[in-house]
Formats: C-alpha cells, structure tokens, sequence
C-alpha cells in the first residue's frame, strides 16, 4: 500500500477529535516549516505540498463528520418529539418583541434647527 493511500485510510478513520487535533498538529509543522524556510534550514522542499495535501485531507473529514453530526440531531429531535417532554418549548422562542420607531420626532428637530 502506498504512503498516500495510507494516510487516505488513516484520515478516514478519524473521528472528530482526532482530526482536530491532526490537524492542528499539520498547521503548526507548516507554520515553523514556513519559519525555517525564512532562515534557509528546509532541506526537503516537497514538505510543503505533502503537508498542504494533509490539512486539505483534514479539512474534508471534517466537514464530513459535520455533515454526518445534523443526520444525527435529526434523529434524535424525531425521537424526542414522540415523548411527551418534547412538548415543552423554551420561553426564548416563543417570545417576540417588536420595536417600531417614528420618524416624527427626528423630523421635527430637522425642522427646527436652523440651517
């Protein structure tokens, strides 16, 4: 098996924290590579690219679980509307304030001022 397809199935395998972590972990190699590069150290440029590949990877699974997490919430929202605790909903949602302001007052002191 090859090295990319390795890291393929090894990114693939994550879950949330892990690749969080992952991925923190690439973008602080890639920043002090960025910094020996400054100071002429790199000695293997193709860090960079393989690097790059590895938080793009990341990124992606990422947003794959995050995707997978609302499929989740939905099935739990499904299962807690069938139970009768359900039913309660928070005061912050059915609360509704409306505000209206007039323009009166504004045009009077427009009115007044002398130009």
């Amino acid at each position: 098996m090859s090295k990319l397809s390795e890291a393929r199935h090894r990114i693939a395998a994550m879950g949330m924290a892990e690749a969080q972590q992952e991925l923190k972990a690439n973008r602080r190699k890639l920043f002090e590579l960025r910094l020996q590069l400054s100071r002429g150290e790199v000695k293997d440029n193709r860090q960079f690219p393989r690097i790059k590949a590895d938080i793009a990877r990341l990124m992606f699974r990422l947003g794959e679980l995050n995707r997978m997490e609302p499929e989740d919430d939905l099935e739990l929202e499904a299962a807690t509307e069938e139970s009768p605790a359900a039913a309660t909903v928070p005061a912050s949602a059915t609360s509704t304030t409306s505000t209206t302001s007039t323009s009166d007052d504004t045009l009077a002191t427009d009115e007044e001022s002398p130009a």
